[in-house]
């Protein structure tokens, strides 16, 4: 089975396994078409989590190739290199500064290599097969390039996905896209480290210079990141281990700890058509998205209380204080780690 956000993705990866491919194989062929078809969400300028059942040692393991900062990063997105607030909003956001040191070639590289059977090559005969016939626009797509000021905001794109008048295409209308083929190639016969190597690199960091505000990134930033393979988080959840991704990742933490305080008080009762569960699952997540505002950051950097904040005894304390008739308009972190004062617990998000 292979589950992904479109068809054609999907495909590539049944047809990995139908080769006697690995899952690791389906995959890296499903994102290189998942990079094409849906250049919004996925693509070789992002990055990627990886977890993976080894059946045969009986062992899960996580692989973090998330985007990272760059070297020359300040003190947050705000901050310029003199230390000045830049103005917030839209603008900033879709700058370059936004942009990560990009992580999903080199971890999807690091996983084919100790867990894929088919050929590096082979897995991108999809994306390229896919880029050079045409797809069909896809309906989420044109949905974002038909928001106000769509053309203008994605401008790099009018000559792909646009018309002459500016409009985007019309849904189903077949879009070809030879330079992503030329790219898959590339990657496909040089390997990921050394397309990057030879100009892979530098392309990435000259497309985030565009914008009003230009990336930090470097090709070094690029050619020096390195994936890290971590240890998943894995918690009780009723008769089940649940196991996820460990941090600089949150979702997985947070995922748990929302199961976990829902349990304690759901009294065995799991109905998202009952307002009152609802109520008590929206409550629960609040507080575990103060826990991670909070205490969840880049282990490289932070210490991050992970054993605790998984535990049930700790999620049974901080859903005993959620209010089961009134909404909290202000959740505030709990106190996960020896030594964290009641007041710095207390202390808004920030």
């Amino acid at each position: 089975m292979a589950v992904t956000a479109h068809p054609l993705a999907t495909r590539a990866a049944l047809d990995m396994l139908a080769k006697g491919g690995t899952p690791v194989d389906a995959a890296i062929a499903a994102q290189m078409v998942l990079g094409l078809v849906e250049p919004q969400s996925s693509g070789i300028g992002g990055g990627t989590l990886v977890m993976l059942w080894d059946e045969g040692a009986r062992k899960i393991s996580s692989w973090d190739g998330l985007a990272a900062a760059p070297a020359r990063v300040t003190a947050s997105l705000r901050t310029d290199t003199d230390g000045k607030l830049l103005p917030g909003g839209d603008p900033l956001n879709r700058s370059g500064r936004a942009v990560g040191v990009p992580g999903t070639l080199a971890v999807l590289h690091a996983i084919h290599e100790r867990h894929g059977k088919l050929p590096w090559a082979d897995l991108f005969a999809p994306a390229i097969a896919h880029a050079d016939a045409g797809f069909p626009m896809p309906k989420y797509l044109h949905g974002i390039l038909a928001q106000p000021d769509g053309a203008a905001n994605h401008a790099d794109w009018r000559s792909l996905y646009f018309d002459a008048a500016g409009r985007p295409l019309a849904v189903g209308t077949i879009v070809r896209n030879p330079a992503y083929g030329k790219t898959m190639r590339s990657i496909a016969a040089l390997g990921a480290q050394a397309w990057l190597a030879q100009g892979g690199a530098r392309a990435i960091v000259a497309a985030a210079q565009r914008g009003v505000r230009p990336t930090l990134m470097t090709e070094r930033d690029v050619l020096d990141y390195r994936p890290a393979e971590r240890e998943p988080v894995c918690a009780p959840f009723l008769a089940y281990r649940v196991c996820t991704m460990a941090p600089p990742s949150f979702g997985g933490l947070y995922v748990l700890q929302t199961l976990q305080m829902t349990a304690v008080r759901a009294n065995g009762r799991f109905d998202f058509a009952d307002p009152a569960f609802v109520h008590l699952y929206a409550e629960a997540g609040k507080l575990a998205q103060a826990d991670r505002r909070r205490f969840v950051g880049d282990p490289g950097f932070v210490a991050v209380p992970v054993a605790t904040l998984a535990d049930p005894g700790y999620s049974m304390v901080r859903a005993l204080g959620i209010d089961l008739a009134k909404a909290n308009a202000s959740p505030q972190s709990g106190i996960p780690m020896t030594g964290l004062s009641a007041r710095e617990s207390d202390a808004s998000d920030p």
